[in-house]
């Protein structure tokens, strides 16, 4: 699928729900999730919504439905079994090809983000360029200063535990949550790096 054909269907969508549900965010997300499916495939789900949804699509369900666009082709065509693209699962559980990761403080058990150590969090690593957030390293647990989580999918469904566990209170769309998550995440690791100069040029004096 093609990029043009992928934003006239999310345009669908957005006359449909509302242009306020389709943000760059929410928009990337959706794009890496179905972005291997053909056009038709694509255009069959945005249809399936705009049908049967009373609210605007999460990206989760865009991700649901990309595996029953699959699932479908498969067993239409068994003997593609050993395609990729028909057998295309996430390229990395730990962000969800988000290029962030979820980790626990240990002494406050306060929950940030940082920059996951594959190639989606080395993309956002370069997008976010000067941020003193650091990619994800095993080290972390061992120095026992930070726990990594699973990624919390449920957190982005509507009125769930996980979304009031995982995200700021205060805004009820996802997006605005995840875009505020990230936020106080760059801030709480510049404060930690800007305390370490400071500390480090007590010790200096």
């Amino acid at each position: 699928m093609n990029q043009a054909n992928f934003l006239e269907q999310l345009n669908r969508c957005s006359n449909a729900f509302g242009p306020t549900h389709f943000g760059k965010e929410r928009t990337d997300m959706i794009w890496t999730y179905c972005n291997s499916l053909d056009d038709s495939q694509f255009k069959r789900i945005a249809s399936q919504f705009i049908s049967n949804f009373k609210h605007a699509p999460l990206p989760s369900d865009f991700l649901k439905a990309f595996y029953e666009e699959k699932k479908a082709e498969y067993q239409k065509h068994p003997e593609r079994q050993h395609e990729k693209e028909v057998t295309r699962e996430i390229d990395c559980f730990s962000c969800y090809e988000t290029g962030w990761v979820f980790v626990k403080i240990v002494s406050s058990e306060k929950t940030i983000m940082m920059f996951c150590s594959c190639r989606y969090g080395q993309k956002e690593e370069i997008q976010n360029v000067g941020s003193a957030v650091p990619p994800w390293d095993p080290k972390f647990e061992i120095e026992q200063r930070f726990n990594r989580l699973p990624f919390p999918m449920k957190a982005f469904v509507p009125n769930s535990e996980e979304r009031e566990q995982f995200f700021s209170t205060g805004h009820n769309d996802i997006a605005e949550r995840w875009v505020k998550k990230k936020i106080e995440s760059k801030k709480f690791w510049k404060d930690m790096y800007d305390d370490f100069l400071l500390q480090a040029n007590k010790k200096q004096t």
